[in-house]
Formats: structure tokens, C-alpha cells, sequence
């Protein structure tokens, strides 16, 4: 009879708490229609640079855009495999809010983490009732966050895969 009792309470215990994860996940931390992150419609890439600014050279591909940055990845595996250990994200720091767009990259830093930067896709834009632009950003772990546009230090714009 006891280990009846114990199975059926862990039984119990791990369905109580998928269906809190779900619930959580799905209903608190979204806060977004559905429709605004799920669609079967092909969207345009967020594009933010010009082709002309690429120029190659028999041995060398040379950017022209104004201050970008370089920025190595942390093997966190919130991003696989897009983003993996050693690899070279090209950044910029965005201007203004309509900078950042559906199918970017924000690189932000997280209330939760001072001083940590967190690459994710932005998968939705919303706005407060003050006006301001709230971004849903997402890991391709699944992970959602809602961030602000203080929180965004740069938008990445290319990856460089090295060895």
C-alpha cells in the first residue's frame, strides 16, 4: 500500500507541475495574442543592412556601416545552433524603437541579470497603455521575456561562425 501511495503522489506531483509550467508559460509570461507569434504566413526579413555596404575583395569582405561591434558567444545553448560557443555576432546599437523589428535579434540585458547580455529573436511588439513598445523576445529554447527598449543594447545583424 505505501509505495501505491508514493507512486500515485509522484504521479501526481509531476502532472501538477507540467501542467503549472504550461500554464504559467502559456497565459503569464506571453501576454500575447497568439496570433501575433504563430502564423503560417511567410514574413520578410527584418533587414537592416544595405547591400552596397558589402564590398569583397579577393581575400576579404569588408562591412561599411557605422560603429558595429563584435561580440563573442557564451555556450549557454539558448540560441543553438544559431549562436554556439566561439562564434562572432556582428551588433549595432539601435537608435530608436522602430529600429527594432519583429525577426531581429536583440541583444538585452535582463532585470533579472545586471550586466548579462542575452541574445533572442524578437517574436512580438506590443504596447503599454502609456504608448511605449514592449519586444517579446524568445530563446529557441522556448524561454519568453518581455523587454523594453532600455533594456536592448544592440540588435544583431550578422553571425561570423568560426572554428
Amino acid at each position: 500500500m505505501g509505495k501505491i501511495l508514493f507512486v500515485s503522489i509522484l504521479v501526481t506531483m509531476f502532472i501538477g507541475g507540467w501542467l503549472m509550467s504550461n500554464l504559467y508559460e502559456d497565459f503569464l509570461l506571453k501576454q500575447v495574442p497568439f496570433s501575433l507569434v504563430s502564423t503560417t504566413e511567410e514574413r520578410a526579413s527584418p533587414g537592416v543592412i544595405d547591400k552596397s555596404s558589402l564590398k569583397v575583395y579577393g581575400d576579404k569582405l569588408v562591412l561599411e556601416y557605422p560603429s558595429i561591434s563584435l561580440a563573442e558567444f557564451a555556450d549557454t545553448r539558448s540560441m543553438e545552433p544559431i549562436f554556439g560557443k566561439g562564434n562572432i555576432g556582428l551588433d549595432i546599437v539601435p537608435e530608436n524603437e522602430e529600429q527594432v523589428k519583429v525577426g531581429m535579434i536583440a541583444v538585452y540585458e535582463p532585470n533579472w541579470g545586471k550586466g548579462l547580455l542575452i541574445p533572442h529573436r524578437v517574436v512580438a511588439v506590443s504596447s503599454e497603455d502609456d504608448g511605449s513598445k514592449v519586444f517579446h523576445v524568445q530563446g529557441t529554447s522556448g524561454g519568453r521575456e518581455r523587454i523594453t527598449f532600455d533594456q536592448i543594447k544592440y540588435i544583431q545583424i550578422g553571425v561570423i561562425y568560426a572554428s
